[in-house]
């Protein structure tokens, strides 16, 4: 009888073990995406990423903070046993290559963004001795001035991108085979004052595709799109989205992820002029019954008491 238990609990034993040398050999042990960004990311609705990729989406978005985030969250994401399939970095600006962008304090609470980067890289050391690596020497920088964006830290690509948390974010994507998608937000800026976009911004915006085309990955450059209005940001100079403004930007990633998962190219994937921009057309609201009305014939019922876009978009409503 003894012979027989130890028996059983050693298949039993080899059965698991088995089983975690899959998970850990499986760079897609469950099928999911991972978004990642800051506050501004939170616009964009999870249940939209979910229908257009058919796999299931978590948050990993930090009001906040900027690159160093992205790279030591998606780090811990790639890093575990159940990898993402799909990872999702929201950006602004030259911010993806600004490693000096809200690194490690607030201007009134001196660790405020370095205690959430310690907070995801936890007991890992390794993580963390290359995080302190990378920034070492960097002086904290916090204010963007999105009226003259050039004053505000360096756009030369070429010169920067070796030494930011760029390279960091690719290596850890390729390790993991995580499907990498850079997304770029369409700011208020490139909306409703397009003339402040210098040559030197669209200079570093056609090196980064390039960069990111040379090394496999993906480059939505949303700010192409003409759908959004200065109505649907959050405010004057606000680069948050509000609910007409999320609601346009989930139906655009939607309608992306779609063609990704089906090994496409998507229609604002950097290179691919966006010529479906016109089937949204113009948005009107009606005040008194809530109702959204798209003009291309869809419509669709909001309440704000019932928090359909929800920001954090476990109860985004996108029919």
């Amino acid at each position: 009888m003894t012979t027989r238990r130890t028996t059983q609990y050693s298949a039993f034993f080899l059965s698991c073990l088995f089983f975690a040398t899959g998970l850990l050999s499986n760079s897609h042990a469950a099928d999911y995406g991972i978004r990642i960004g800051n506050s501004i990311s939170q616009s964009l609705s999870l249940d939209s990423l979910k229908k257009g990729s058919g796999v299931p989406w978590v948050d990993g978005s930090e009001p906040g903070p900027e690159s160093a985030y992205d790279w030591v969250r998606l780090h811990r994401q790639c890093d575990s046993i159940v990898k993402p399939k799909y990872a999702i970095i929201v950006t602004r600006y030259h911010f993806i290559t600004w490693k000096a962008y809200r690194i490690t304090n607030n201007r009134t609470r001196v660790n405020y963004y370095k205690d959430k980067i310690y907070k995801v890289i936890g007991t890992d050391t390794a993580l963390k001795t290359e995080y302190e690596a990378t920034i070492k020497g960097e002086r904290n920088v916090f204010d963007f001035d999105e009226q003259n964006p050039l004053k505000s830290g360096p756009w030369n690509f070429k010169d920067i991108v070796a030494a930011s948390f760029l390279p960091l974010i690719i290596r850890d994507a390729k390790a993991a085979g995580t499907k990498l998608i850079i997304l770029k937000n369409k700011s208020y800026l490139y909306t409703v004052e397009p003339q402040l976009e210098t040559p030197e911004m669209k200079q570093y915006n056609k090196d980064l595709a390039d960069y990111l085309n040379a090394n496999g990955v993906i480059y939505l450059d949303y700010v192409q799109s003409n759908i959004f209005t200065k109505a649907d940001y959050g405010g004057e100079w606000d680069d948050h989205l509000g609910p007409t403004g999320a609601v346009k930007w989930s139906n655009l990633i939607k309608i992306d992820m779609q063609a990704i998962s089906e090994g496409k190219k998507a229609p604002l994937q950097m290179g691919t002029p966006s010529t479906r921009i016109l089937k949204y057309g113009s948005v009107m609201t009606s005040p008194r019954n809530n109702i959204l009305t798209i003009t291309n014939g869809r419509m669709m019922r909001v309440s704000h008491d019932q928090n359909l876009w929800n920001l954090s978009g476990r109860k985004t409503e996108l029919k």
